[in-house]
């Protein structure tokens, strides 16, 4: 057993490359411009942070096949994750390997010895181990702890 993603409207990324299919009977041009079908990718962090959404993980992802440009990201046929992205752990520095909760502000983000001290059992979300479900590097990203920390006061 190991977690997994789940994209901004729930979808569950079976692995790390997806293709789309359309439920609206065309199978050619996906992502259509009068369909709203495709893989919806936000094209900044800063476009993240504005979202409305409770996001717990962010990926760094490849689109390609056919990809439409929106006026705040993309929407495209394939993608492939590449890359894990993580806040640093709330007690200190270090990049966080567990995350226990349900979104990137409402987390409690901890590296292995805060998540040992700390004594949280198995009710954490180990960040490597579904990082290698997809076979993708874990990065820390330190401006996510500006957002984790905006999102919280404001």
């Amino acid at each position: 057993n190991h977690p997994v993603l789940a994209g901004l409207f729930g979808y569950i990324w079976p692995s790390r490359s997806m293709i789309v299919e359309c439920d609206e009977n065309h199978k050619k041009h996906i992502p259509s411009k009068n369909c709203s079908c495709g893989i919806y990718a936000l094209s900044t962090l800063e476009e993240m942070f504005n979202l409305r959404f409770n996001v717990l993980f962010m990926t760094k992802c490849a689109l390609y096949g056919r990809v439409l440009e929106g006026t705040k990201g993309y929407r495209a046929e394939k993608v492939e994750i590449l890359e894990i992205l993580v806040p640093s752990c709330q007690y200190c520095p270090a990049p966080s390997d567990y995350v226990l909760g349900h979104s990137l502000a409402g987390g409690l983000w901890l590296c292995t010895q805060c998540y040992e001290k700390q004594g949280f059992g198995m009710n954490a979300i180990n960040i490597q181990q579904m990082a290698n479900y997809y076979d993708v590097p874990v990065v820390h990203v330190p401006l996510l702890d500006h957002f984790r920390r905006a999102k919280i006061s404001g």
